[in-house]
């Protein structure tokens, strides 16, 4: 990973060279400067990436729970759990908060519940896009 320090100058001119409105311009990078993730997409496009396809509300895949990045659910009780297929679990996708966002998918994994103590689990996560693998495109092996 490359990291490079830019100020709000900089962003401002790569708004500026797509957005012809002054005031729209001052408004976005108001907006974006205080999303490091919001700001980072804006330069990846701004220097030709494409705005990454993002599953539907509703779509099946998986996430990894070994390698779980983001925040929310139960992962300890998935990762030890039946739903745990070789470090992945099933989920559907229930949102997205924009690329502007931390984390920006919500997904649902199968509820479940403990055992013990009777309380339905935490079977909400937060992921990036990135992590999200469509069932299409699961492979376990």
């Amino acid at each position: 990973m490359i990291q490079i320090s830019l100020n709000e100058s900089d962003l401002y001119n790569v708004i500026k060279k797509h957005v012809k409105n002054e005031d729209i311009a001052r408004l976005l990078c108001d907006t974006l400067g205080s999303s490091h993730p919001g700001t980072e997409w804006l330069f990846k496009i701004h220097l030709g990436a494409k705005y990454p396809e993002v599953p539907a509300i509703g779509a099946h895949g998986y996430i990894s729970i070994e390698n779980y990045k983001g925040w929310s659910g139960d992962k300890d009780k998935y990762k030890d759990s039946m739903f745990n297929q070789q470090g992945y679990i099933p989920v559907t996708v229930k949102s997205f908060q924009g690329l502007h966002n931390y984390y920006p998918l919500r997904v649902l994994a199968p509820g479940a519940i403990d055992e013990q103590t009777g309380e339905a689990w935490n079977n909400e996560f937060a992921v990036d896009v990135k992590d999200f693998i469509p069932t299409d495109e699961f492979d376990l092996y």
